[in-house]
């Protein structure tokens, strides 16, 4: 049995990265920041430091009041909230979402990923263990 668990994790860790490598999997490298508009701006510059990012040309962004508010409600007292530990009053005062509308443009023999205008939200949380309440993409 334990040969079978620790082939399965082996399996499953080499999903990942071939998912990574494949380009389906894309996590997002920020630098933290007191600013949420500079947060997010890191992490889609960001992009370009991937091998099969061409351009990237980011025309706006800005907080999102409205989807802060809905995104607050929404994580509240939910099962993730639970599990992170997060308490209504630390989302309450450290959950923003940004919205950032940008140009993309990809390198087709090494990526499945469409060029185009996107409007994305990022949902960020401020960590103070990392960066003396620095936000991070959530």
């Amino acid at each position: 049995r334990l040969l079978i668990v620790a082939a399965i994790i082996v399996t499953l860790l080499l999903c990942g990265f071939a998912a990574y490598q494949a380009g389906l999997f894309d996590p997002w490298i920020q630098k933290p920041s007191i600013s949420p508009v500079e947060t997010v701006q890191s992490a889609i510059e960001g992009q370009l430091k991937k091998e099969y990012t061409v351009s990237v040309q980011i025309d706006e962004i800005n907080v999102d009041e409205e989807a802060t508010k809905r995104a607050k409600q929404m994580y509240q007292g939910s099962d993730l909230a639970k599990e992170n530990g997060w308490s209504d009053s630390y989302l309450e005062s450290n959950m923003i979402v940004v919205l950032a509308n940008y140009y993309v443009e990809y390198d087709h023999e090494k990526t499945f990923l469409p060029d185009g205008e996107i409007n994305q939200y990022f949902i960020l949380l401020r960590d103070e263990k990392y960066l003396s309440g620095g936000l991070t993409a959530a």
